[in-house]
């Protein structure tokens, strides 16, 4: 069970890399393809926002993706603090997987 997690998260992080390089049209099939879905970031459970919330304090988030495996829901946050973006991965009851950040250059 666990290694069918991780290939998921597996995947899950590949994904993002793809996003972040297709463009729209290819976005829109990739995530049909590995079963990710973009919604609402008032549609994430408080478990999930309250967890990124303690690993990155001031976090504001402002993109939500959620992916369904089997019976595992892994949410996709992206968001904005300090100048830096973060893409926070987090469990629906809220166990942080990943956290990725990318230093912004401020004036």
């Amino acid at each position: 069970m666990k290694a069918i997690f991780s290939l998921h998260f597996l995947l899950l992080v590949i994904s993002s890399v793809i996003t972040g390089c297709a463009s729209v049209s290819e976005n829109h099939s990739t995530h049909i393809k590995l079963g990710i879905s973009r919604i609402p970031v008032h549609e994430v459970p408080k478990a999930v926002l309250a967890a990124s919330e303690h690993h990155v304090p001031g976090i504001y988030i402002h993109t939500a993706s959620i992916n369904h495996h089997q019976r595992h829901d892994v949410y996709e946050l992206r968001g904005l603090s300090h100048h830096t973006h973060y893409d926070i991965y987090v469990t629906a009851d809220g166990h942080v997987l990943d956290i990725d950040h990318d230093k912004w250059l401020s004036d």
